[in-house]
């Protein structure tokens, strides 16, 4: 089944062989992104842990004043940021929502109107420090992580598509080494009556041309 397969879908083998030579490397290689996302997170921790947090009434700054009915008549709520480092395994999957670089902007932003645990964002209070956090993590995670991954499937791709040409080559060897001398000569003999008719095909057409020039010249 694998050698048909190999005749038929030689793409679908070569991501297949990449995907098998792929596994030992990308391994090793998650288990250094996690430790450099685990080594971010726990300097998130740090710095954002429970900081990152703000009532849903945005007249109320304090978190002890964060409690009753809001003016609109909802329950006031103390609620964390979506993207925040409040513990090491959150912050790990924030560093991993930053590695896609899906509107990090906004989240160090945020990050950088914290003040304090019992108090609300106000602009602008660690933008300096929330700048360079975000930024290393996203050149960290986002080109230098991500990148190391696809070069491994890349580099893998290359020597998986080797692999299956030099494995189409033997297949054909081995095919033409199957081959009789009578099934030879019977593919020369219909190789050689195949040139025999094309050829006399073609004398007929150049007669056929040159009876109907004659004809017309003689009318």
């Amino acid at each position: 089944p694998l050698r048909i397969a190999a005749e038929q879908f030689p793409g679908l083998m070569v991501l297949v062989k990449t995907a098998q030579l792929s596994a030992g490397p990308l391994g090793n290689t998650l288990v250094m992104i996690l430790g450099f996302l685990c080594v971010f997170s726990i300097v998130g921790v740090q710095i954002f842990a429970n900081k990152m947090n703000s009532c849903s009434d945005p007249d109320v700054w304090v978190k002890m004043e964060c409690a009753g009915l809001a003016a609109d008549g909802t329950m006031r709520e103390w609620i964390p940021y979506d993207v925040n480092f409040d513990n090491i395994g959150i912050g790990v999957m924030s560093q991993l929502m930053l590695a896609t670089q899906d509107d990090w902007p906004v989240h160090m932003f945020a990050a950088s109107d914290v003040t304090g645990p019992v108090t609300g964002g106000s602009e602008n209070q660690m933008i300096w420090l929330a700048s360079t956090f975000y930024i290393a993590s996203v050149l960290m995670a986002g080109a230098v992580l991500v990148n190391t991954v696809v070069g491994i499937f890349v580099e893998n791709y290359d020597v998986a598509s080797q692999l299956q040409n030099k494995k189409l080559e033997e297949i054909k060897k081995e095919q033409d080494a199957q081959q009789t001398p009578e099934t030879l000569a019977l593919v020369r003999e219909k190789t050689a009556y195949d040139l025999l008719k094309a050829q006399d095909v073609q004398d007929r057409m150049l007669l056929y041309h040159h009876a109907t020039g004659l004809r017309r010249e003689v009318v």
